[in-house]
């Protein structure tokens, strides 16, 4: 409960000896949001924020291991794990979790809401989730980052077309219900934007699934033909795909291998006509930029890109050989 002290008890199964609580409330860190997936998110729990975890000793009793702590005010989430030193009990790299409540035993504004990267961290199902949210929601109706959220998943895990249209309608209806509540109040229209965008982000992913079913489909359709009975263009573009899934795969394997490594070394001409190789940056941090000139979203990129030159000193773009170089953007 908020303002109170709160004791933790744990049963140790691995651990032993002198064993430690280690606690932060709301999150652990800001290095990975929830878009990032499952492990990035554990990565925040092992990079915590500086400044962020407390770690306290645990106290033995019989066969048990206690911990007292006090809630402050104003947070809404306890996550903590046990190590002795040497060995960590992270809960299966979810970590405990508790709600903070209120006086009145609800969790407090956005406990439900914090609780998402946790869900999303332990591999929650999408419906799990969005009752989550929902929950917050239901509790404290001018929550409004948790009803962007809420669209959001909705519209995540719509698998059609029809579908998301739908939930579209949905999400109008029940914009249009809080404006009848609250008013119309540059909050709710940032909600509303909010949403759009998420369903503008999505309204896609149906067609990409279907395309990549389609896919599948007809490789199983035309491995089930011998060679010699296939022709004409579906022959060849059974072969293309062929190819380009074994390119995929090689890739899958270079990239396996290569992280952790040292990069293979490769030769570049310079937009001046010098000739470099990668090797020339070792030991210096270097990011690598395939671009071309006649794709927007990399010139669009540049910018972002001059700030990680000026902090990371070495930066080189490739271009394709065959396009013109915009002189002022070469390999540094």
């Amino acid at each position: 409960i908020s303002g109170e002290p709160y004791t933790i008890t744990y049963i140790p199964t691995v651990l032993q000896g002198e064993i430690k609580l280690v606690y932060v409330f709301d999150y652990w860190g800001t290095l990975y949001s929830s878009y990032a997936g499952q492990d990035k998110l554990f990565e925040n729990v092992l990079n915590a924020d500086p400044g962020r975890t407390t770690t306290v000793n645990m106290v033995k009793t019989g066969t048990d291991y206690t911990a007292t702590i006090n809630i402050p005010a104003g947070v809404t989430l306890l996550s903590y794990y046990f190590t002795d030193g040497e060995n960590y009990d992270y809960n299966d790299k979810k970590t405990y979790v508790s709600y903070i409540y209120n006086k009145q035993g609800i969790p407090v504004k956005n406990a439900r809401f914090r609780n998402v990267d946790f869900l999303e961290m332990a591999g929650a199902s999408p419906q799990r989730i969005i009752e989550e949210i929902k929950s917050e929601i239901t509790d404290y109706p001018k929550n409004w980052v948790s009803h962007i959220v809420y669209w959001r998943k909705i519209f995540e895990n719509a698998e059609t077309i029809d579908e998301l249209k739908q939930e579209l309608e949905n999400a109008n209806t029940a914009h249009d219900k809080l404006v009848q509540t609250y008013g119309e109040t540059d909050s709710l229209k940032q909600v509303k934007a909010a949403y759009l965008f998420e369903f503008s982000r999505n309204i896609y992913r149906p067609v990409q699934i279907l395309a990549v079913n389609s896919y599948e489909e007809f490789k199983r359709i035309m491995a089930s033909i011998p060679v010699e009975n296939q022709y004409g263009s579906m022959k060849e573009n059974y072969a293309k795909f062929l190819k380009a899934d074994r390119r995929r795969h090689e890739n899958k394997i270079f990239m396996a291998e290569l992280k952790g490594n040292i990069a293979p070394d490769f030769e570049f001409i310079t937009v001046t006509g010098k000739t470099g190789k990668l090797s020339d940056f070792r030991r210096h941090y270097t990011l690598l930029e395939f671009w071309s000139t006649s794709c927007g979203p990399c010139i669009a990129e540049i910018e972002n890109l001059n700030k990680a030159y000026n902090k990371y000193l070495s930066l080189i773009h490739i271009s394709e050989p065959t396009r013109p170089l915009y002189s002022s953007y070469a390999v540094f």
